[in-house]
């Protein structure tokens, strides 16, 4: 999924960083950069499984100002309905 992101950013002429760059546990999954108006054109965090995990992600991409932020994720909790 990160490569296919990385890809279109490039493709469009953008400034792509990857998780790892950055303090460690504090760097988004990846970020489109757009050097020349000195912007951050798409903020985007990545996280499966764990709701505490995907919370703090969450809480920062609302610290970040970017163009547009993005949020991919999936739980393992389920919920099923009462008498299944």
């Amino acid at each position: 999924m990160k490569s296919g992101l990385q890809t279109i950013g490039n493709v469009r002429d953008l400034s792509v960083c990857c998780n790892g760059v950055g303090n460690g546990g504090d760097s988004l999954s990846l970020v489109w950069m757009d050097a020349k108006n000195v912007r951050i054109v798409l903020a985007v965090e990545v996280d499966w499984g764990n709701p505490g995990e995907i919370e703090s992600d969450f809480t920062r991409l609302l610290s970040i100002k970017a163009y547009r932020k993005l949020l991919l994720f999936s739980t393992n909790i389920t919920k099923t309905a009462k008498g299944s």
